[in-house]
């Protein structure tokens, strides 16, 4: 009845036949409602009815909006919000796709939709560190995302160890208040503190903790007011909660200290007899047994460091001194393990000292512990680029225990094929890695052989194998999102990786997508190779875009992650990135201030380094590089030389590939035009067929200049690959040479070519940047249907890729 009376009101009127059925006696709700359907049915267009917190509603207001459902005519268009599972039948409808259900994670922002929100909320910018927080804090959250920057802390002001927003504020809590947990059971209100206790909601010991018969009832309404969702996988019922709910909730707990720390014992008790010491661990660090807490580490330590479960681990460290950890040898080194997974290698290396003296002291311990500590060691040893050692160590440990297969072996095996990648020996590298492969290796080490797939994409990327490297990099993100998290650190380093191959594939659009897609600045310990690969591809993105000063800013992001990028080879890259596009837009003030940076870090490096040849090539190369944007080009050619040869030697082809083409734009700028073209024909004949493209293009117009006389000339490509890679070249510096994907014969008003609305929704979300597996979670279908769609669509439109949807006419 209320529905008809607001159908009156808005849309039929006070003549039409529901309002005089309002106004009668005795007359059923069901006729009501039946006329008040037949009379929006007869009129012309559209009628939108919104019906929220549909959640609140019994079992018979359940049955009468089935009802109007069932009955509605096709020109009403229902939208009904719920906080949790509405209990309608809806399978007739989704059958028919005449249902759009969008789920809560669906409404998520992304990180950069959170920079534009708080930009909008005319509040001072955030800082990087602010931003992590305000992210992890709010899980994307749009409502906790404007409370919290409303209730942010002035810079003077302290903000706890949880981060820059820890303050929960009154307009916080008046939210949550009025809107979540107003709804609620003054009984149901009264256990919830007491229910959030567990870090993991598990059903069975949130009813134990509430010693309460009325839970079961009280865990219902939480579901029903949204708070708590059930999560869908595992052997037990577990629960995740609304953002900011366990924060919200502990400024007004009825818990006092002592009952609270006893809850966290009795939860620790419950984990451990069950076998999850890693909870088990979390809640004696919050009943403030550290002793426990260091004992049950001991116990789970290297477990959940295999199952990448570092981050975890890393929120303990600062909660226990050394001397707690010092009789436990093996936590001792778990926590170690954990500091130099997150590029702690300095703290990680304190730690390794302590335990030097306490196996001095117990040499049993020691053997039983040396097979992990000198993998721990080689691992080090290649995140700081002493690949000398890692090598070494590497190949000595290979000997010792050759029959090793577990997570310690493939930690050895990726840091030595690094180590001997760039050690100038690549195959040896490569053969390291043989069995990441393997399925059977992802199924035991799935950590492992994402590394090391991702190792395996970097040994081909600089031998300028790239099309390898691309195939390598889309392997381990395609495992990675599909069982771990969009955002984890696995799926980051895999997408950072692959930007920087689709970048060089000239694969600019899809390079953004990715950049757009993950959250980078959450991940300061992330890999540092995929890190400058990210944001080498994005600065030279917005270089080509005319973007100068966002370029040399993302470039100077790659070395202001904290001490996982303070590495002499990093720096290197990342000079010789801002001496490549400040020449590109002809500041040679700048150019020449870079060379003299990269000048000057050469007396940091001794001769016997395996940085100083590679540091010297870059030298060489950018100060050639700048004689030609100087107009010396003469001055170039034996410096090219020169660091092409020291590239060569040590196995750094893609990197030589450069040099090469800058003295092709060398030579014709001192009119040596022969020469040019016989070493650009070379060059081409190289890389035809591995995919490098971008690294001729971003060679700039002298490089069109030469393939122009090229063809003017009449010099055709040698077999098919050359032609392809010389085509792709004049079309990216001309693009009229382009031939067009189609023409007015196979567009879309052609009779019987026309797309479905479904289709045309699914052309959008293909533009929108989607995978096949995100468009099949949108639309609650398969993802073998998603793939059909596609299908049909490419045949509509005469297209064969899903980058050529950006160019058809969805008019």
């Amino acid at each position: 009845m209320d529905v008809a009376a607001v159908l009156v009101s808005r849309v039929l009127g006070e003549r039409s036949a529901t309002a005089a059925l309002l106004t009668a006696h005795a007359i059923a709700p069901d006729t009501v409602i039946a006329v008040a359907l037949n009379e929006i049915a007869a009129r012309d267009g559209e009628v939108a009815l919104f019906l929220d917190d549909i959640h609140v509603l019994t079992e018979t207001g359940i049955a009468e909006l089935q009802r109007i459902i069932d009955n509605a005519p096709n020109n009403l268009r229902l939208v009904i919000a719920a906080r949790g599972p509405t209990r309608l039948h809806l399978a007739r409808l989704r059958n028919a796709d005449a249902v759009l259900e969008v789920d809560d994670a669906a409404l998520a922002i992304s990180f950069k939709q959170l920079n534009e929100m708080v930009a909008e909320l005319s509040v001072p910018a955030l800082s990087l560190a602010e931003a992590r927080d305000l992210w992890s804090r709010s899980g994307g959250w749009v409502a906790a995302v404007r409370l919290l920057v409303r209730n942010r802390p002035p810079p003077n002001r302290t903000s706890g160890s949880t981060g820059a927003f820890a303050i929960i504020g009154r307009d916080l809590q008046e939210y949550f208040e009025e809107e979540l947990l107003s709804g609620l059971s003054d009984e149901a209100r009264g256990a919830l503190d007491v229910m959030l206790i567990p870090n993991r909601l598990e059903h069975g010991l949130m009813l134990e903790l509430s010693a309460d018969p009325q839970a079961p009832l009280h865990i219902q309404e939480y579901l029903m007011h949204g708070l708590l969702k059930r999560n869908p996988f595992g052997p037990e019922v577990t629960y995740t909660t609304v953002p900011l709910l366990l924060d919200v909730v502990a400024v007004k707990s009825f818990v006092d200290t002592e009952e609270r720390a006893s809850l966290h014992r009795r939860s620790c008790g419950w984990f451990e007899k069950r076998g999850n010491f890693a909870l088990a661990a979390s809640h004696a660090m919050d009943s403030g047994d550290s002793q426990r807490a260091v004992a049950l580490i001991e116990r789970c330590g290297f477990d959940m460091i295999s199952r990448g479960e570092v981050l975890r681990l890393q929120a303990w460290l600062d909660r226990f001194s050394i001397s707690d950890l010092q009789p436990h040898p093996t936590a001792l080194l778990a926590v170690a393990w954990a500091l130099a997974l997150l590029y702690r290698l300095d703290e990680a290396e304190k730690l390794l000292t302590a335990l030097d003296t306490t196996f001095k002291c117990d040499l049993a311990n020691f053997a039983g512990h040396e097979r992990n500590l000198t993998a721990l060691r080689i691992m080090i040893a290649s995140m700081r680029d002493d690949f000398r050692q890692g090598s070494a160590l590497g190949r000595s440990w290979k000997r010792r225990w050759p029959e090793s297969h577990d997570w310690f072996s493939n930690v050895v095996d990726n840091s030595l094929a690094f180590c001997l990648a760039h050690e100038g020996a690549p195959i040896e590298g490569r053969m390291a890695l043989e069995r990441a492969y393997l399925p059977s290796y992802y199924e035991t080490s799935p950590y492992g052989a994402l590394y090391g797939r991702c190792i395996l994409g970097l040994i081909d990327l600089r031998d300028g194998q790239v099309r390898h490297a691309e195939t390598h990099f889309n392997w381990a993100l395609k495992h990675a999102e599909r069982d771990m998290s969009a955002q984890s650190t696995g799926t980051v380093m895999a997408a950072g990786l692959l930007a920087g191959a689709l970048y060089e594939r000239n694969e600019t659009g899809k390079v953004t997508q990715l950049i757009e897609s993950y959250a980078w600045s959450l991940h300061a310990h992330l890999f540092t190779d995929a890190r400058f690969q990210a944001y080498r591809a994005k600065a030279r993105n917005l270089s080509n875009n005319g973007q100068y000063r966002a370029a040399i800013t993302v470039l100077e992001n790659v070395l202001d992650a904290g001490p996982a990028v303070r590495l002499p080879r990093v720096r290197v890259d990342v000079l010789c990135e801002k001496v490549v596009i400040s020449v590109m837009h002809h500041d040679t003030r700048m150019a020449a201030a870079y060379v003299r940076a990269l000048s000057e870090l050469s007396g940091t490096i001794t001769d016997d380094d395996r940085l100083a040849p590679y540091l010297e090539a870059a030298v060489h190369g950018s100060q050639a590089h700048l004689y030609i944007a100087l107009g010396a080009p003469e001055r170039a050619l034996e410096l090219l030389r020169r660091a092409a040869r020291l590239d060569l030697s040590d196995g750094w082809n893609l990197r030589a590939l450069h040099w090469a083409v800058l003295g092709v734009s060398a030579l014709n700028a001192l009119g040596r035009t022969d020469l040019a073209i016989r070493l650009l024909r070379r060059l081409i004949r190289q890389a035809a067929g591995n995919g490098i493209v971008r690294t001729f293009v971003d060679g700039g117009h002298a490089i069109q200049a030469v393939l122009d006389m090229m063809h003017a000339r009449g010099m055709a490509p040698r077999g098919r690959r050359e032609a392809m890679l010389v085509q792709q070249l004049r079309e990216t510096f001309d693009p009229s040479l382009a031939e067009p994907e189609f023409d007015e014969k196979n567009s879309l008003a052609q009779p019987g070519n026309a797309l479905t609305e479904r289709e045309i929704e699914l052309v959008h979300f293909v533009r929108a940047g989607l995978t096949n597996r995100q468009i099949a979670e949108q639309l609650d279908v398969s993802e073998n249907t998603v793939k059909w769609h596609l299908k049909n669509v490419f045949e509509k439109v005469n297209v064969r890729r899903r980058a050529d949807l950006t160019n058809i006419d969805l008019a």
